[in-house]
């Protein structure tokens, strides 16, 4: 209550959009914004809007003056912001508008945090423009939220270490290492199908030697492994796919969603009436994977899921990891021999006799070519080239690990 007796309240959103802003570099000051969606959270949007000087700041809605039939007039806008629910899981793909028609747009804002890029915010990277969804306004938010609960101003470097930490929880993550470096025993730690005999594996702050927390951790983290037709147990795609929602006892109408929503998601749906052995190898990995998200876990393990595929099955269920890591955000932690696969990692982790002995990006990792051979490794053959041209007398820039990299500088000192 105020000295009046006024009962008052905070809005963090305000904050929220407001630090949002601020660490993407997106500068609104001069600009035309629009607003879609005039619910609770457009309020304190158009006043961060207002503040930070948009020159001027109009609400589209369904039913408003302003609305998604003649907001053809709005195309001049330079930054968009999306405050409603449309795009948002498990309704992934869907979006209100069709950028290319807004030529002048500099930026979008999907304030929706679940998927981490809405097909709103997929569409504004394509085209190269700056796009960013919604989880530094949920930090931001929270932030705020502590600082008026405990009376203390956190600094700003907190704010920004939370938000690189929930990022870094939904990295794609690769495990390399030489058979029996101890990739898949650790894999099996995260998903209490091993126990660790020496140290504490926490999965979400869950002990995962206490039984007690067994059923959680293999709802948290789900595995795909190697052999597909291990994991395949019915005649039919969507009964495979539905199979673990059976013995969890989900619902039928939740089942069913669940279950299209996760093949869709796959790139199965197409197939949901056959019979998983009239499949190739990509298809059936494919619908394994689907019967794991299914379930909605937080962290998805693939053991060597790509070792028995041709290079399109590989190719097809890459994809679909991509899409599930960066749309879903869904952590993923895969073991690979494949060293191309490793390359768009996150992150990549060395194994040797049991331990990690190396890490960091892909860049970091790779640029290290004569260590990493030396652990009896490969390095992904742009890597390779680039290392036997420089041993030629060609000098080329270091950090070169992928084939359109190499590419391009091969082209720049051509040219």
């Amino acid at each position: 209550k105020n000295e009046n007796g006024k009962l008052i309240g905070y809005n963090t959103d305000y904050d929220g959009f407001l630090y949002l802003l601020h660490k993407n570099g997106i500068d609104v000051c001069g600009k035309k914004a629009i607003v879609l969606g005039n619910g609770g959270a457009a309020a304190p949007v158009r006043e961060v809007l207002k503040n930070e000087g948009a020159s001027e700041i109009v609400t589209i809605s369904r039913k408003g003056e302003n609305n998604y039939e003649n907001i053809a007039q709005h195309y001049d806008a330079e930054v968009i912001v999306n405050t409603t629910p449309v795009g948002m899981y498990p309704h992934n793909g869907e979006s209100l508008l069709d950028l290319k028609y807004f030529t002048k747009a500099e930026a979008v804002v999907d304030i929706i945090y679940n998927p981490l890029r809405t097909r709103l915010v997929l569409e504004a990277l394509e085209l190269d423009i700056t796009a960013v969804g919604g989880l530094d306004m949920l930090v931001g938010q929270a932030v705020r939220a502590c600082e008026i609960w405990t009376g203390e101003s956190i600094p700003l470097e907190v704010w920004d270490k939370t938000a690189a930490w929930l990022y870094k929880k939904q990295q794609n993550v690769v495990l390399i290492g030489m058979p029996g470096s101890g990739k898949s025993t650790l894999a099996g730690c995260f998903n209490a199908i091993r126990l660790p005999t020496g140290g504490v594996c926490y999965v979400d702050m869950m002990d995962t030697r206490d039984e007690n927390n067994t059923y959680e951790v293999r709802k948290t983290v789900s595995m795909v492994f190697q052999n597909p037709d291990n994991q395949i147990v019915a005649t039919v795609v969507e009964e495979d796919v539905a199979f673990a929602l059976e013995n969890l006892g989900v619902p039928p109408e939740e089942m069913r969603r669940r279950v299209d929503d996760a093949m869709k998601m796959a790139g199965i749906y197409e197939f949901r009436e056959r019979a998983p052995h009239n499949l190739s190898g990509g298809q059936k990995q494919r619908v394994a994977i689907a019967g794991v998200v299914a379930m909605r876990p937080d962290c998805l393990i693939l053991d060597e899921a790509t070792a028995m595929l041709d290079p399109r099955g590989r190719e097809q269920v890459m994809q679909t990891i991509h899409y599930l890591n960066k749309n879903m955000g869904i952590t993923v932690v895969s073991i690979t021999h494949y060293m191309e696969e490793a390359a768009k990692a996150d992150r990549v982790l060395v194994m040797s006799k049991g331990k990690v002995v190396l890490e960091g990006t892909p860049k970091e990792v790779f640029s290290q070519t004569e260590k990493v051979r030396s652990l009896h490794l490969d390095v992904p053959q742009a890597a390779e080239l680039r290392d036997e041209l420089v041993k030629a007398g060609i000098d080329l820039p270091e950090g070169i690990i992928d084939t359109g990299e190499c590419a391009q500088a091969l082209y720049e000192l051509l040219q």
